[in-house]
This record gives C-alpha cells, sequence and structure tokens, in this order.
C-alpha cells in the first residue's frame, strides 16, 4: 500500500534580480527583474507504507523543496501530492497529527527550559493522553537513553544531546510519516549511530515510514532500502540501492599486492581494466558478472603476496550518478 503518491509536482520560485549597489536598489522601486527558478520539474513517485527512504541529489537539487511540499510547509505550483490519505497543504489538523518534520539544527525546544517543559507543551498541542505520553517518553528516552536529560536545561546540552530531544519530542504522537532533513548534520560519530540505531528501531516497533535527506551517505548505507536521485528539480533514479549500484558502478575493485610480474593491458580478459599502478601494487576493475572468471584468471597467470576484493564505496557511486 501506498502512503505517499507525487504525480507531476512542480515548483517553481520566483525571485527578484538585482545589481549591487545603491542605484540599482532605487531601480528595483520601478522596474523589478523578476526571474523564474524551477526547484523540481515534474517528479512522479510513490513510497510504501512502512519503508525508509533515501531522498538523495546534490545541494540545489530540490530535495528540501520536496520535503516541505509533502510536509505541508509549501504549496506545488503544479501537480498532485497525497500523504497517508491527506494532502499536504490543506494542512488539516488530523494530517499534522500524521506526520513529523525534523530538520538538523534547527530547533523546537524551549532554549531556557528544561527539556520537559517542551515536551509538556507539546502533549497539550498534540492532545496526547497522559497514560499515552507518559508511556511513550519512557520508551523513547530509553530507547536514546536521555532519562537524564528531560530535567536538563535545552541551552547547557551538547548538540548530540539536543538532538535526542529534537528526536524525542517529534515523536511523542507517534508519526506514522516521518520526514529527516539532514538529521546527522554536525553530529558526532556516536551520536550519528545512536540515532541511526533510534531510526531503525522506530521504525521496526511502529511500521512507520521514514523519508531521509542527507550527505552523510552512511546513513544511506545504514538505513535506505530504496533511493530516489533528485537532480536539477527531476528524478534520475527511484529503485533499490542495489540497482543504484548495478546502474552506474556494475564493477568491482581487485587489489594486487607484490605483483611479482608486468601486467600488459592487451592480455587482461574483457570487462577488466587496470586503472592503477604502483611500485608492486596494481589497481583493476572488474564488471560484476565477470569477476569470478577475473579471479581465475589471475591466479593462473600472476604471482604476487596478497590481494584484496572490493565494492565501489557509495560516496563514487553517487558522485557519478550525479555527473551522468
Amino acid at each position: 500500500m501506498n502512503v505517499i503518491t507525487v504525480n507531476n509536482l512542480t515548483k517553481i520560485y520566483q525571485q527578484r534580480k538585482r545589481q549591487p549597489g545603491f542605484v540599482a536598489a532605487l531601480k528595483t522601486f520601478f522596474q523589478d527583474d523578476i526571474v523564474y527558478k524551477t526547484a523540481v520539474d515534474n517528479i512522479c513517485f510513490t513510497i510504501e507504507d512502512g519503508c525508509i527512504i533515501g531522498l538523495l541529489g546534490p545541494n540545489g537539487a530540490g530535495k528540501t523543496t520536496v520535503l516541505k511540499i509533502l510536509s505541508g510547509i509549501l504549496y506545488p505550483t503544479m501537480g498532485s501530492v497525497e500523504v497517508a490519505g491527506h494532502i499536504p497543504y490543506l494542512r488539516e489538523d488530523e494530517y499534522k497529527k500524521k506526520i513529523s518534520l525534523i530538520v538538523g539544527q534547527k530547533n523546537q525546544m524551549m532554549w531556557d527550559l528544561p527539556a520537559i517543559d517542551t515536551l509538556l507543551w507539546l502533549k497539550e498541542i498534540y492532545d496526547i493522553k497522559k497514560t499515552d505520553f507518559d508511556e511513550t517518553l519512557k520508551t523513547l528516552s530509553k530507547l536514546f537513553n536521555a532519562e537524564d536529560l528531560l530535567n536538563l536545561q535545552v541551552r547547557r546540552m551538547s548538540l548530540g544531546q539536543r538532538m535526542k530531544m529534537e528526536l524525542i519530542a517529534s515523536m511523542l504522537h507517534n508519526p506514522k510519516v516521518i520526514f529527516l532533513d539532514e538529521p546527522t548534520i554536525g553530529l558526532d560519530v556516536t551520536s550519528q549511530n545512536s540515532l541511526r540505531e533510534f531510526i531503525k528501531e522506530y521504525n521496526k516497533r511502529t511500521g512507520a515510514t521514514v523519508i531521509l535527506t542527507s550527505h552523510n551517505l552512511i546513513d544511506v548505507e545504514a538505513l535506505c532500502s530504496k533511493v530516489i536521485l533528485i537532480n536539477n528539480g527531476k528524478v534520475t533514479h527511484n529503485n533499490s540501492l542495489e540497482d543504484l549500484v548495478k546502474t552506474y558502478c556494475d564493477y568491482r575493485i581487485i587489489k594486487l599486492y607484490g605483483l611479482r610480474e608486468n601486467i600488459n593491458r592487451d592480455i587482461l580478459p574483457s570487462g577488466v581494466t587496470l586503472i592503477q599502478t604502483e611500485s608492486n601494487n596494481i589497481v583493476l576493475n572488474a564488471k560484476s558478472n565477470i569477476c569470478q572468471e577475473a579471479i581465475k584468471f589471475i591466479w593462473a597467470n600472476f604471482t604476487f603476496d596478497d590481494f584484496r576484493i572490493e565494492d565501489v564505496s557509495i560516496h563514487e557511486i553517487i558522485e557519478k550518478a550525479f555527473i551522468l
């Protein structure tokens, strides 16, 4: 069952353009130089209930615009969007109780008060029963190892501690759809790992749908079953992470150490490419479908001290996807 359906979604921003200087500023009173920027260009996709999806793209590709439209912050210029049976930009109270939007380093916690005060305030906003609130808060704070933070003033927390409380605050009403925009930005490695485990555990316990944007591709590898790539406002890939690998980097890396002979490119099997030679160490690329045959050929024809077979890094795959 699809929880999100996007059809022919387009968002065009109107921007005023002006030259620097006082005279140019005066001219804008009499003549506007308006340009139009297409942030999202006629995109379509669906997301199934209970999935964790990566929404990826370079800076300015349109990722955050899509999240803001899905969460109801922005109106689409054209096209239709449906999330959990609602039209987001109508901003119905029932819809807002079903979703949560978490943006890295954007705070909803009240800075000068203990965290528990903000959580009690959100309890009233979402009209959560006391028994449900107490049970959810206990579960979430234990899951995130944050019981001792509830009575601490928010301004005295570290960035990682504040992010934990932001997540707890965003999950109090048990949202069915969660939008995460760069949630690990600025966090240390330990806090990033805690956040990823938190998201996986929450998804497992509740079956919530999670849509994640991140430039930290470890987040994508650890969490996402499917990846949607957006570049220049258009969807360029909408499938599994495995399919993304096959599409943009369908090869594996073979490294040989302490090679005794010289390798001639002409004798290598078709689909095997010599990438790098450094002293007696070399690097080869082998197409995935012939990798086993390539290894047999290397064993039969060359002498070396050690070898290693590696998958292409997710960073390289995404970089190629953005360029193509």
